[in-house]
């Protein structure tokens, strides 16, 4: 397995907790129409996998 530093570490940790803000503003965000760009339980999964990713990283809870 490759060698990861903590400056890598960090990067990848504050990228995901980027996409875990755009997912929550997406779920926020309505079209036309008065629907949500991402559904709530989408989102959900969304969240659920990207802290799932986190863990396994070791980078713990965002």
């Amino acid at each position: 397995m490759a060698e990861v530093d903590d400056e890598s570490l960090k990067e990848v940790e504050n990228k995901l907790r980027d996409l875990m803000n755009w997912v929550k503003v997406f779920q926020e965000e309505e079209e036309e129409g008065a629907t949500q760009k991402i559904e709530d339980e989408t989102a959900k999964q969304l969240m659920d996998k990207i802290q799932e990713i986190s863990k396994t990283l070791g980078l713990g809870t965002l």
